[in-house]
């Protein structure tokens, strides 16, 4: 069986949501989660800021937020709702200019990222773990057809020579 996957406004991406909304589609595939259910929702900066500002006490947007439905050790089993992530489609865009990609693939790899963070990987928690997300985000990234380059954890390490996000 496999899970489902809900994509609320994703209009806010204007022409590219359908795409967008395909390439979440082909990363939920890709990552191979099981039957899970999973919702993303796209939101603008001001939103977003908004729920950094709540959840995280950071007064500024982000490109991804991912929270969890699961408590304490992640057991998947089926039919169960893994969690709830959400995009800022203006970030989305800005940093697709900014990596000369697309907003499609941005979209796929902020999705790929934030699903990751769902599945218990956390790049925040060491350096081990920082290296063990990047390796799998750039495989799930490789098997849904997206640019294994553009993987969100290893722009720090491309910036910085080292994990820092």
């Amino acid at each position: 069986m496999s899970g489902r996957l809900s994509v609320n406004g994703a209009r806010l991406l204007q022409g590219d949501a359908s795409k967008a909304a395909g390439a979440a589609r082909r990363v939920f595939r890709a990552a191979n989660v099981g039957d899970v259910d999973v919702t993303v929702t796209f939101v603008l900066d001001r939103e977003m800021r908004a729920l950094n500002r709540r959840w995280r006490r950071l007064d500024q947007t982000t490109d991804v937020l991912s929270f969890s439905a699961i408590e304490g050790e992640l057991v998947l089993g089926d039919d169960q709702l893994l969690g709830d992530l959400v995009i800022s489609s203006e970030t989305a865009a800005r940093q697709a200019r900014g990596y000369g990609h697309d907003v499609v693939t941005e979209v796929g790899v902020l999705f790929c990222h934030g699903l990751l963070h769902l599945c218990g990987l956390d790049h925040e928690r060491s350096e081990a773990q920082a290296q063990m997300q990047l390796a799998v985000e750039m495989n799930v990234l490789a098997n849904a057809g997206l640019p294994v380059h553009a993987a969100l954890c290893g722009r720090a390490q491309q910036r910085t020579g080292a994990h820092a996000r």
